[in-house]
């Protein structure tokens, strides 16, 4: 259920949306050339490695009896962490490998591998520099006890590999996780999926020296104190903005961003009613967001652009494919 609350107190139509199609394709096994441990949780600070581990809530994960057991109650905006190193660790000669991770219950949540900054320098913004994240599901096997999931399907520079992150849960529903190893092979039978490419994210300006200044759609009535300050402060911005205010036809909203576009600025989408979008139940769902996002503002601004803001910047594999 998703509700905008308008001026003109009109509801607008909710799309109907079906599953996106998902790749049934799979890939030949490999064979890495070692295995080893990156977390047992035999402690409750420190990985196998001897590195950091942790999350962004501690009451939302416990660590007890060599296992950790993540409760995020659906909230996809949250994360736990597992470094592999304290600067870069060049993971490239695993990439023959998997990343396996023993678990038992959900599945429902993403797995990033992080990328650190060219010069791995953790007081250099930004830090990480990016990352690529998977569906954890779709390398699950049918007993939903084992995830193997190849290093390749991380679509960074494994060479400056800093951490891996569990991320965008979007079930009630706990998961226990025993062990996370690289290892070498995977059990025979299993069928391992092929990529789904994932949407690049972007911290930074490619021009050294330089930044963008982006303002994230909010309240209609300050759109045009907004931009006012801007053409004050003699700049250009790129505004992300949500689909189903431009459509309310009480709050001039869409006049304001005409009169943004002609005055150079830019226009890019931050998805239809402003959910968090990595936390929606199904695909369908996500994909509605985006597409109604592109539609209202090609139907209101006849602009289409490449950029996309999540919001409350809530991503994982599911939003990026």
């Amino acid at each position: 259920m998703a509700f905008y609350c308008g001026n003109n107190g009109s509801p607008y139509p909710i799309a109907s949306a079906s599953q996106p199609a998902v790749p049934t394709s799979t890939i030949p096994a490999t064979t890495g050339p070692t295995s080893f441990v990156i977390d047992a949780f035999a402690d409750p600070n420190a990985n196998a490695l001897g590195f950091w581990h942790g999350g962004d809530d501690p009451a939302t994960y416990s660590i007890s009896g060599g296992r950790i057991t993540f409760s995020m109650n659906g909230n996809a905006d949250l994360s736990w962490y597992t470094q592999l190193s304290g600067s870069c660790t060049d993971f490239s000669p695993n990439d023959n490998g998997y990343l396996h991770i023993a678990y038992t219950g959900s599945a429902a949540f993403s797995v990033a591998l992080q990328q650190h900054n060219p010069s791995c320098n953790a007081n250099v913004a930004p830090y990480p520099q990016t990352w690529d994240d998977v569906e954890a599901g779709r390398y699950s096997n049918s007993a939903n006890t084992d995830i193997y999931i190849p290093m390749t399907h991380f679509n960074i520079d494994r060479s400056k590999a800093i951490g891996l992150a569990f991320k965008g849960f979007y079930e009630r529903a706990t998961t226990t996780v025993s062990r996370i190893e690289i290892v070498r092979t995977i059990p025979s039978g299993f069928s391992v999926p092929s990529k789904i490419e994932t949407a690049p994210l972007y911290f930074a300006c490619t021009r050294p020296n330089s930044f963008a200044f982006a303002i994230d759609d909010g309240a209609p009535a300050y759109a045009q104190q907004v931009l006012e300050a801007v053409n004050e402060a003699d700049i250009k911005v790129t505004f992300f903005t949500v689909g189903a205010p431009l459509l309310d036809t009480g709050n001039n909203l869409t006049n304001v961003y005409k009169e943004m576009l002609s005055r150079g600025h830019q226009m890019a989408y931050h998805s239809f009613t402003h959910p968090p979008m990595e936390g929606l139940p199904d695909k369908a769902a996500i994909d509605s967001e985006l597409t109604q996002a592109i539609d209202a503002v090609q139907k209101t601004l006849n602009v289409r652009s490449k950029y996309f803001r999540p919001p409350f910047g809530t991503e994982g594999a599911r939003i990026r494919q």
